[in-house]
């Protein structure tokens, strides 16, 4: 256990496969839960929701829901994140030919024209 920050105590949890579960610091205390994929399904404060994930079949995560906020995720076929959209807001992105290496990003917040980046 080390000292966290004036907060108290830190400890953590993992399971037999190693994953984090809990992690503790002072008053605070955090639980993440896994799906039967090992994907990570939410977080929970004291029983409470903290976020939520959802995932696609191929594992990528499509859908993250924190503080009744709901964003979902597009992902191409090699991986990489295409577009993020929540309430009021959206973000796009087009790749080149240079694997990883986005060509555009693309924002919109609450009706305002796109900014490019």
């Amino acid at each position: 256990m080390q000292w966290g920050y004036g907060w108290g105590e830190v400890s953590f949890e993992h399971d037999a496969l190693d994953r984090l579960r809990r992690f503790q610091m002072g008053p605070l205390d955090l639980r993440q839960h896994h799906e039967s994929w090992q994907h990570l399904q939410g977080i929970t404060f004291v029983g409470l929701d903290l976020c939520s994930y959802a995932h696609n079949a191929r594992g990528r995560m499509t859908q993250r829901e924190r503080a009744d906020r709901l964003y979902s995720l597009c992902w191409d076929s090699a991986r990489r994140p295409l577009s993020t959209q929540a309430p009021g807001q959206s973000e796009s992105y087009r790749y080149c030919q240079i694997p990883g290496m986005p060509l555009t990003h693309s924002t919109a917040c609450h009706g305002w024209p796109d900014r490019r980046a």
